[in-house]
């Protein structure tokens, strides 16, 4: 499996600091939005959803609402994209 890397912009996004606020844990809030970004490259290959996390799989998980709810995720009609997935995982387009 390929890594991940979380840039340190991240610590520094109002966002990440509310998704931190929300879940009461920097650490729960890091773990959170890295359980997105596994999610994220799982489904980045999978072009029948348009490279999206399905709905029901983001779902069944609150703990991934409130990523969706800071804005550090965007829900659409097909599924939900994690920003920073396609400068995060384009590579994995080209191997």
């Amino acid at each position: 499996m390929a890594r991940i890397n979380i840039d340190d912009s991240l610590f520094r996004d109002h966002r990440f600091i509310n998704l931190c606020i929300a879940l009461k844990s920097g650490t729960t809030a890091l773990g959170a939005f890295v359980q997105a970004c596994i999610l994220a490259q799982e489904h980045f290959l999978t072009t029948v959803n348009d490279r999206l996390i399905p709905l029901n799989e983001w779902d069944s998980n609150p703990v991934l609402l409130e990523v969706e709810a800071v804005g550090l995720a965007k829900r659409s009609e097909r599924g939900i994209y994690v920003l920073g997935s396609e400068e995060q995982f384009g590579w994995l387009t080209q191997r």
